[in-house]
């Protein structure tokens, strides 16, 4: 026995390899020369341990190869996904276990080689699922899977040395890929939070801990899991803008989904206009204008660790809004939980100082604006109807130094108008042009500054004048007297 074993051994080494059939690897290589399992995790197996079904050369018959013979885990697995399921029904277009991990040059997927390494099943899956034919076919789109895929933060950090990220086995599974209305998918909405808690396991725990992720449990299919805020397949990095948590886009792309829904905010009795009153106030405005550091609703609200604003441990109690407000106001005090937050100043309904001291301002603000039109367009009609006095015999009204003194608060009022409506209205076309570089918020603030520093300068010069000249002239009168 010892002997015979030696002499095994000496033939698998010699490359000829003897099956049950006494069919040897030489006799199949005259015909497949340009086949070769050499450095394969198959290497020590002979051509007919896997294709069993040939019993003597030539042969007529196809040379099938049931991989089930020595896989029974993963072929049980493959059959309740979709891959295995499609197969069953005689689908041409099913991914078979060749098809992922190659025929003769399988290879372990730490092999860089492989193609079911991490690296390489983009590739690998790409090849059905960037097909356009067979993408018609099954109604899935080609570009969202694999293009979204190569543009997210996980691909790139994949392709970084010594860097681990999730590829497409990852999430989807390897040989049980099943749909995403399944329950058991590892992508269906209601596993979605341990599929990506694999990675990451802290933030999965917030999350769980949160309204929303205790909604999730409970089987609401309205509160957003992992892929609802972060995107699918193209999830990118929280600074990366073209991200759907980008903070400068946050509320206007991901919050509103939900927020600004009519059929979830009645469905759940949540408060609506949830974008639209944050886009009114001082925040959401800066937000408009591009800035990047401006609070937004994560700032406020948390990101992973959502709680409503009835929970002690919410980031919007009324205890903890010192707190969080501090982190871009420090020292800011307990009045700051006084007022209201989110409110519309347009309507009553919301607070009702708050409108009619807004109706007060755009008042006072056209009618200051319309009595200089007037006063300005009376005195002209006037001059206009005189007649010039002749060379020599005008009237000095002001002075060089007076008609500076009035040429620069005349300037810095319309600059500090100019730059306060820019605020207000962030995306009309208009207030870019008073920055020499796009018209940022910082720069519009800047600006609007330096104007209402030289307008309080122009008018301090302009009462002192006035307040000298007229005690000058009553002193000169009382000596007169």
């Amino acid at each position: 026995m010892r002997t015979f074993q030696l002499f095994l051994l000496f033939f698998l080494f010699m490359g000829t390899r003897l099956s049950e059939a006494g069919i040897t690897d030489q006799e199949c290589i005259q015909c497949h020369a340009s086949i070769t399992i050499a450095r394969t995790v198959h290497e020590n197996f002979s051509c007919v341990d896997c294709h069993s079904g040939i019993q003597e050369l030539p042969h007529n018959e196809t040379a099938l190869v049931e991989c089930k013979n020595c896989h029974e885990e993963a072929q049980e697995k493959y059959g309740k996904g979709r891959h295995g399921i499609a197969a069953a029904k005689d689908d041409f277009d099913a991914a078979l276990c060749s098809d992922c991990h190659g025929a003769h040059d399988i290879r372990a997927a730490n092999d860089e080689k492989s193609t079911v390494n991490p690296k390489n099943q983009i590739k690998t899956c790409a090849v059905c699922h960037a097909n356009p034919k067979v993408a018609k076919r099954h109604t899935f789109t080609t570009k969202v899977p694999v293009e979204a895929y190569k543009n997210s933060v996980h691909f790139k950090a994949l392709n970084e040395d010594g860097k681990k990220a999730p590829s497409c086995a990852d999430c989807h599974g390897s040989h049980e890929v099943r749909h995403a209305g399944d329950q058991a998918s590892s992508i269906n909405w209601k596993n979605v939070s341990e599929t990506c808690g694999k990675c990451h396991a802290e933030i999965m725990k917030v999350y769980q801990g949160s309204i929303h992720g205790k909604a999730a449990a409970a089987g609401g299919r309205q509160a957003p899991v992992c892929t609802d805020c972060h995107g699918e397949h193209e999830i990118r990095a929280p600074g990366d803008p073209k991200s759907s948590v980008y903070p400068a886009q946050i509320a206007k792309t991901t919050c509103v989904w939900c927020h600004e829904s009519l059929r979830v905010t009645q469905k759940f009795s949540l408060p609506g206009e949830r974008l639209s009153t944050y886009l009114s106030s001082y925040h959401g405005l800066v937000n408009q204008a591009g800035s990047g550091v401006v609070a937004n609703c994560a700032s406020c609200h948390g990101i992973h660790d959502i709680r409503p604003s009835s929970d002690s441990e919410s980031t919007i109690h009324p205890s903890n809004l010192p707190r969080t407000c501090g982190k871009c106001h420090p020292g800011v005090g307990g009045n700051v939980a006084l007022g209201a937050i989110h409110i519309d100043p347009s309507r009553k309904e919301g607070n009702k100082v708050v409108y009619y001291v807004r109706l007060f301002y755009i008042f006072l603000i056209f009618f200051a604006v319309a009595l200089m039109l007037l006063h300005n367009g009376m005195d002209l009609a006037r001059k206009f109807r005189s007649e010039r006095l002749p060379d020599g015999k005008d009237y000095l009204r002001f002075t060089m130094q007076e008609r500076l003194q009035h040429a620069a608060m005349s300037l810095s009022f319309m600059v500090l108008a100019y730059s306060g409506f820019a605020l207000a209205y962030p995306q009309a076309w208009w207030p870019a042009p008073f920055s020499f570089t796009g018209g940022t918020e910082e720069e519009r603030r800047l600006v609007h500054r330096i104007a209402a520093l030289a307008i309080v300068c122009a008018l301090s010069i302009l009462y002192y004048i006035i307040a000298f000249q007229y005690v000058a002239g009553v002193f000169k009168m009382r000596r007169s007297l």
